[in-house]
């Protein structure tokens, strides 16, 4: 049984994910974002990533919103409401904000399936998964609660 039942139940946790195309001479950018006015803290608790070929992944804290968004969070008790936080795009031609970690992946080996992650964002903070690898897609879920 699953220790975050007790979360879906109370209707804190939340999932949202996207497929990002590779464009020429810049870098896919995926962003968990806290609005400012959410007044909810988010606890990201994991990942799920697809790529093409081989890649790095990163991992940055990057605390101005993507261009792009992507949508709110679904609610894992599904039927009941989205979520404050947020998820959004970018495809930029550098990488945006300061790296927290990185690792290898590709398509034959891929890194362990769901990959567990412990960030705390606060209200106006962002946390951004990107491609190293230029012109190459990226595919990203992320898992979160908010409190």
């Amino acid at each position: 049984m699953s220790p975050l039942i007790p979360y879906w139940q109370a209707t804190k946790a939340f999932v949202r994910g996207y497929r990002l195309a590779g464009v020429a001479a810049e870098n896919a950018h995926l962003q968990v974002y806290n609005p400012l006015t959410s007044g909810k803290v988010i606890n990201i608790y994991g990942m799920l990533i697809g790529i093409a070929g081989s890649v790095e992944i990163i991992g940055t804290t990057y605390d101005t919103a993507l261009t792009t968004l992507v949508g709110a969070g679904t609610c894992q008790y599904l039927g009941k409401p989205a979520g404050l936080g947020q998820l959004r795009q970018l495809s930029n031609a550098s990488i945006l904000g300061t790296e927290t970690f990185s690792f290898s992946a590709n398509t034959n080996s891929p890194p362990g399936g769901f990959i567990p992650l412990s960030i705390l964002l606060d209200p106006g903070k962002g946390f951004v998964m990107v491609n190293r690898t230029q012109n190459s897609e990226l595919v990203g879920t992320f898992f979160w609660l908010e409190f």
